[in-house]
């Protein structure tokens, strides 16, 4: 039985998962934010009984790159490149251990071979840093031993289910160019790598063939003070501006009461007529957003092991008011509760909707918005019903 700790904006999910059975148990969910992240998460270590896990970052708190790259690079030049490109499209500043990356290999035949001369296609993997910072202080404070970290777009290349997809995941160790993997216990040779991210990267050979000359041009570093020093000129401009308009303002309205020509208040103080009539405007209200729920697709699995309960959702949610549905069978027949996973973006109002008309009949356990890549815009999976329930049908 795995760990794995799902991170999204603003929830943390632990939950058990058999990677056999690809089934999932024992689903904890809390809210978070920076000041409470480590606290949340030591709640569901302790629920889990499990300080060994591999966490899962939503897509909207990673950055994930494919880059070409030129053959013919030893490693250090490889990653110092790479870096380089990261730099132009991450808007961080990232240390060397904080990003990875691997090689992209088709190799549909268990024969295929690299091609000489041909540019290498490679997936670039970084947590954004503020996230990565909490994960590290949590390692060392709750003693944890976080074997992977990975991005659900990349967890979903091994099953639909990211969770599911992230247990999965075998390539941990190997060399750096067939690995994907944010090791918050490990880190690249400090001699090797100092700062790559801030430093200047070599010019690139002029034919793909050419073998990569780390010594073309001098690595050029950024001083570490340079962030505060622009922070310190914006915020002085800032001030100068704001003193500024304060002086311009304050000066019109000496000059306006002391100095001022009469004519000038005159017409200042007679701009609206004596006769004029002032129409109140009238505000409408607006009017609340009507959802149609016909629009919505509705994926329903039974997991439940008694035939003929995916119809029974099916009728319940019919009877709501959606119409859209497909039916089958769920990886597996032992759920307990029914689980209803929605996508981001689905309306809030629905799902308070869809969670209250099950519930009569099913437990449902709190709602997840990790699915995504789909072209249903929920998927339930139906577990055994209720007590109360049960003994009704009886």
């Amino acid at each position: 039985m795995m760990t794995v700790i799902y991170i999204s904006k603003d929830k943390l999910t632990g939950v058990k998962v058999d990677g056999g059975k690809q089934a999932l148990y024992d689903r904890i969910e809390l809210g978070w934010d920076t000041n409470t992240f480590d606290i949340c998460l030591s709640k569901i270590v302790e629920k889990l009984q499990s300080q060994k896990m591999r966490v899962l970052l939503d897509n909207s708190l990673s950055y994930t790159l494919r880059l070409s790259i030129p053959p013919g690079l030893n490693e250090t030049d490889e990653r110092r490149l790479i870096a380089e490109k990261i730099r132009e499209k991450i808007p961080e500043v990232l240390r060397d251990e904080d990003w990875d990356f691997r090689e992209i290999q088709f190799n549909l035949t268990g024969k295929s071979k690299p091609i000489d001369g041909k540019e290498r296609e490679i997936i670039v993997f970084s947590p954004v840093k503020y996230v990565t910072e909490l994960l590290r202080k949590s390692k060392i404070n709750l003693n944890l031993d976080i074997e992977a970290i990975e991005p659900v777009e990349i967890a979903q290349t091994r099953n639909a289910n990211p969770i599911i997809g992230i247990a999965l995941k075998d390539d941990m160790k190997g060399k750096d160019k067939d690995v994907l993997n944010i090791n918050l216990s490990e880190s690249k040779k400090e001699e090797d790598f100092k700062d790559v991210i801030n430093t200047k990267a070599p010019v690139e050979p002029a034919t793909s063939g050419e073998a990569y000359s780390q010594g073309s041009k001098e690595m050029a570093e950024v001083e570490d003070n340079e962030a505060p020093s622009v922070k310190k000129v914006i915020l002085t401009a800032f001030l100068i501006l704001l003193i500024a308009s304060f002086l311009s303002i304050f000066g019109y309205m000496v000059y306006r009461n002391f100095f001022a020509p009469k004519s000038e208040k005159t017409d200042a103080t007679s701009e609206v007529s004596p006769t004029e009539t002032i129409e109140p405007t009238i505000t409408q209200q607006s009017t609340p957003e009507v959802l149609d729920l016909t629009t919505y697709k509705i994926n329903i699995k039974n997991g439940s092991g008694v035939a003929g309960e995916a119809q029974n959702v099916v009728a319940i949610l019919e009877s709501e008011g959606f119409t859209q549905f497909d039916t089958g069978n769920a990886d597996s027949y032992n759920y307990g509760d029914t689980q209803v996973i929605t996508k981001t973006d689905f309306p809030g109002l629905l799902i308070e909707q869809i969670v209250g008309a099950l519930s009569d009949d099913y437990n449902v356990s709190s709602p997840s918005s990790t699915l995504s890549g789909s072209d249903y815009d929920v998927e339930i999976i139906v577990g055994a019903r209720s007590e109360q329930s049960a003994s009704d049908a009886r």
